[in-house]
């Protein structure tokens, strides 16, 4: 499997208006299996993607437009996408039951072992905790630093990725509270959103 790079170039009419526009090939990057994740692009630049043949990929783009690429091997496929932490740290989960974290240059930090395949992609709550679902039907809630604060079983598989729902008003805020309350959202097998 490849993944091409390309740019796209826009060309406008004097009422700036774009007219057409061009695809452009600048790169691409050999793989050993298929990519059936979506790509990240940190806040560094760098491209993160996971792949079939159990690497996560690292993509820099340097200045005289090589590609210079940094893998980690997990034992799995890695099908989930990669999330972007706020200390820039990043995550993604793997078919082996494991949810790895690498700094934003690709250098692995620590792993944390779920137990079933994740195939989602991991949330990060504003507070910092991190949220994944798994294929054994866990939700687990973790620190950064990979020590697991809870588990809670729904029913089904869970390959949809979390996402944060934020009330309209927190009753915290009228008693003058700072508050962070969030709820979180994801699918199930089991045909529910929960």
């Amino acid at each position: 499997m490849r993944i091409l790079f390309c740019a796209l170039v826009f060309l406008f009419s004097q009422s700036l208006q774009a007219q057409q526009f061009q695809v452009v090939e600048v790169g691409q990057v050999e793989t050993r299996g298929a990519v059936d994740s979506s790509a990240i692009q940190l806040s560094n630049k760098k491209i993160v993607v996971g792949s079939s043949d159990g690497a996560i990929y690292f993509i820099t783009r340097e200045k005289n437009s090589s590609l210079q690429v940094l893998s980690y091997q997990t034992r799995q496929r890695a099908y989930g996408s990669a999330s972007e932490l706020s200390d820039h740290s990043v995550v993604i989960g793997s078919s082996d039951g494991f949810l790895y974290r690498f700094n934003a240059d690709g250098k692995f930090l620590n792993k944390t072992k779920i137990g079933a395949m994740i195939w989602a992609t991991p949330l990060e709550l504003p507070s910092g905790i991190l949220v994944v679902g798994s294929q054994d039907g866990n939700v687990t809630f973790l620190t950064r630093d990979g020590v697991v604060l809870k588990t809670v079983k729904l029913s089904g598989s869970l390959s949809s990725s979390p996402i944060v729902v934020y009330p309209k008003q927190s009753p915290l805020k009228y008693l003058g509270y700072k508050t962070d309350i969030a709820r979180i959202a994801l699918g199930s097998s089991d045909n529910s959103v929960y």
